[in-house]
């Protein structure tokens, strides 16, 4: 591995391409992307190089700081929306499953 590889999850990939979830594990899926698969989870190899984003010379070390800490913060509230999607998508399920009718009819109480 070079040091201008860099192994990004699905989340950041989609994040730092401004792409959805589905895209990226539909490359994945059809070799588009080269991945790995850690402990049930896809990584894609990016250049290190090409990936980072050139900030203009004119920001202060501060303001750099800033961008790079809004970025990942980004990114990070970007995958805890994912998370809550995928949680809500179980509960609905579940909830699916309680609520699918009986096959007998319903006993009269009087």
């Amino acid at each position: 591995m070079s040091i201008n590889e860099k192994w990004l999850s699905i989340l950041e990939y989609a994040a730092d391409k401004q792409t959805s979830i589905s895209t990226i594990r539909r490359k994945i899926k059809s070799k588009k992307l080269k991945s790995k698969q850690i402990d049930g989870k896809y990584f894609i190899k990016v250049d290190a190089a090409l990936n980072t984003q050139l900030l203009p010379a004119t920001l202060s070390k501060k303001e750099i700081k800033l961008s790079l800490e809004n970025k990942r913060l980004k990114q990070l509230l970007s995958q805890k929306e994912e998370e809550i999607n995928d949680l809500q998508m179980l509960v609905s399920i579940y909830e699916g499953v309680e609520k699918k009718p009986s096959l007998l009819p319903e006993l009269p109480l009087a």
